[in-house]
């Protein structure tokens, strides 16, 4: 369903459901956080629309944090192409000032509930990306 949801041109009314702040908000954004995890089309065309953009961007939006991380986690995670797809993930979110600054943010907060939640995705997140690990660990302000 998700791949023909794609294929149907669905990825950027979603993406515009969230940003207009829509009251579906936080159901087209889960929509989009599990489309990392479907069909090789399906991330191909949220590729595209510049999905990973998108969720690092929704890492800084507290009702989204959590799906966003959970969501880029899963995606840099895919067995079926794995390789390529983590490598290409890797680059572009360590390309992207926003992304470690995001996390950084995340891993500060004040709010315990926040800090809970993040604690899981990003121990994952530690796991499957030696990259991402090494620029965390390398952060001065990070530890």
């Amino acid at each position: 369903r998700q791949e023909q949801a794609a294929l149907a041109g669905v990825v950027p009314l979603l993406q515009d459901l969230v940003e207009k702040r829509h009251n579906l908000r936080v159901y087209a954004f889960v929509m989009l956080c599990d489309m990392t995890s479907a069909s090789l089309a399906t991330r191909r065309i949220l590729w595209s629309q510049g999905g990973v953009a998108f969720l690092v961007q929704c890492l800084s939006a507290p009702e989204l944090q959590t799906f966003a991380l959970e969501a880029l986690v899963g995606w840099l995670g895919v067995r079926e192409h794995r390789a390529d797809w983590c490598e290409r993930l890797q680059g572009v979110l360590l390309e992207e000032v926003d992304f470690l600054r995001n996390l950084l943010v995340l891993f500060q907060s004040e709010r315990a509930t926040v800090f809970l939640k993040i604690l899981d995705p990003l121990l994952k997140l530690a796991r499957v990306s030696k990259q991402i690990n090494a620029a965390l660990a390398g952060s001065d302000e990070f530890f």
